[in-house]
């Protein structure tokens, strides 16, 4: 079943941070950020590198004809980013014109987390429902902060395993391996108001089902992070950084007891060999999939946090 918005073709959103005082500051300067027509991976996210510029911004997705989890979380990770700006924060959010992208967005629950972000104009809650596209929000968007909250969270999706992902138990503990762990590292390293996270089960009638989780935050990025721990302070880039990331016994902490995060996690990865995780911070990515793991090439655009996708094949 689609659900049908029952709005303009095209949604014009205003989000209003609130202010500490209660003023609503006026804006001086505006940031316009077209959206690419797919947003499926973590190269397609570089439309949002305006936000932290600009005391206005504006968010087009209209030509959007597909996204998936990746794009979310890392919409709603800018949006807060720009929320802890000490000047004024106001997102004006154009929604896709494409009937089916809106209702994904809605279904995925994108629009309830944006409303934490402050007063939000232009869009009602009121939906029709009628066809909804092949999938399933195994967690639907979340925003995290505390382990409390991860807790219940990766709750949640044992929950959807147990009542209609029956087909796919076998899957359960990974799954809950990757959630807990991607949004654990975010609640321990990323020094961010927590993060965000959206897990489905995507599927359609010419290819076999895929679970997707992507985890997001606006926070310090993998490289600083670590160089925090002196044993790092020599990381020269964040493809340095990023593979150090992945190696077992590798944190922030001098603690014996960490930096196993994202090894528990590749360990996962690489058997069965099908699997994918991408991780893009700052100006760099890593992908692996199965036990290749490679570098994409620097990017002139920095990723200011860390943006984590995971696909797993049924």
């Amino acid at each position: 079943m689609v659900a049908r918005l029952t709005l303009d073709q095209v949604i014009p959103v205003r989000i209003q941070a609130r202010q500490p005082d209660g003023v609503i500051k006026q804006p001086w300067n505006a940031g316009y950020m077209k959206a690419p027509t797919r947003i499926v991976s973590v190269d397609d996210i570089d439309f949002l590198r305006e936000m932290e510029t600009q005391d206005e911004a504006t968010i087009d997705l209209t030509q959007v004809r597909l996204i998936r989890p990746v794009g979310i979380v890392a919409i709603l990770a800018a949006i807060e980013r720009r929320s802890r700006l000490s000047t004024a924060k106001i997102v004006h959010f154009l929604a896709p014109s494409s009937e089916t992208v809106k209702a994904y967005m809605l279904h995925t629950g994108m629009f309830d987390v944006m409303r934490e972000f402050g007063d939000f104009e232009g869009l009602q809650p009121e939906a029709q429902i009628l066809d909804m596209p092949p999938l399933h929000p195994m967690v639907k968007c979340a925003h995290f902060t505390t382990e409390y909250d991860i807790e219940q969270l990766v709750a949640r999706m044992q929950d959807e395993f147990q009542a209609s992902l029956r087909h796919y138990a076998t899957l359960a503990p990974a799954c809950q391996l990757f959630l807990s762990e991607l949004a654990t590292n975010v609640v321990y390293h990323a020094q961010s108001n927590g993060g965000y996270v959206l897990a489905q089960l995507r599927s359609d009638p010419v290819s076999r089902p895929v679970v997707e989780i992507a985890v997001a935050d606006c926070g310090i990025g993998i490289r600083e992070s670590l160089k925090e721990n002196p044993d790092h302070a020599a990381i020269e880039n964040d493809g340095q950084a990023l593979q150090h990331s992945i190696t077992e016994g590798v944190s922030r902490l001098r603690d014996p007891y960490r930096g196993y995060g994202f090894h528990h996690i590749t360990n996962n990865i690489k058997e069965p060999r099908n699997r994918t995780m991408t991780i893009r911070s700052g100006t760099s990515a890593l992908i692996m999939t199965g036990g290749v793991i490679s570098l994409a090439a620097p990017r002139a655009i920095a990723y200011n946090g860390t943006l984590v996708s995971v696909t797993i094949p049924c």
